[in-house]
């Protein structure tokens, strides 16, 4: 999986910038990655639920799947 994103989707002022992608990293690393949309979606969820944004946020997710 390869998720490119603004920094909209993590930074929160007064949180260290490390330590809100160390965040994202690990969400990521134990997330269900059989359906994009749901991770997306709950990634998007819980940037909303840290508090208010004053940046935009962009976020794509891809997922390579072989024929193996």
């Amino acid at each position: 999986m390869l998720a490119f994103y603004t920094d909209g989707l993590i930074e929160t002022p007064g949180v260290d910038l490390d330590d809100s992608i160390a965040h994202l990293a690990h969400h990521l690393a134990h997330a269900d990655d059989r359906d994009l949309d749901l991770l997306i979606d709950d990634l998007l969820r819980k940037a909303r639920a840290t508090g208010q944004r004053t940046d935009d946020v962009a976020l794509l997710v891809l997922q390579y799947e072989s024929d193996r």
